[in-house]
């Protein structure tokens, strides 16, 4: 029997894991996570793409190249949060923050960039 889930508002459906239980008319024998199918296939049209352009990784074999690597960097990214964020979200706002023109905001408006910081001489002492 399954466990049974009361809602007493709609927020609670956006954290309910959404899983795959057949495919077709094919009953999987454990139901599976619908992301993590999603991330897994995804990284196994990566390697495929990547098996094409690099030549030198057919010395890898194919178990560890199309099933192993896929499951591990799948997991990773369902898991782990970079910054709090999903580590595809953080790619994907790191590479705009990287391309576009960084500007230095103070109090809502536009500021200048330093060319050049210094610290003034401190207090302390060389030991």
């Amino acid at each position: 029997m399954q466990d049974r889930i009361i809602l007493r508002s709609y927020n609670k459906m956006n954290n309910i894991e959404k899983k795959i239980y057949t495919i077709q008319n094919f009953k999987l024998p454990i139901p599976v996570n619908l992301y993590a199918s999603i991330y897994f296939f995804i990284f196994v049209l990566l390697m495929l793409l990547i098996g094409r352009i690099l030549p030198f990784l057919s010395i890898i074999p194919p178990i560890l190249k199309y099933v192993l690597v896929p499951y591990i960097i799948s997991k990773y990214m369902r898991q782990k949060k970079l910054d709090g964020k999903k580590p595809w979200k953080y790619a994907i706002d790191y590479t705009i923050y990287r391309f576009t023109k960084n500007n230095v905001y103070e109090r809502f408006k536009q500021g200048k960039i330093p060319k050049e910081i210094r610290f003034a001489n401190s207090n302390f002492r060389e030991s």
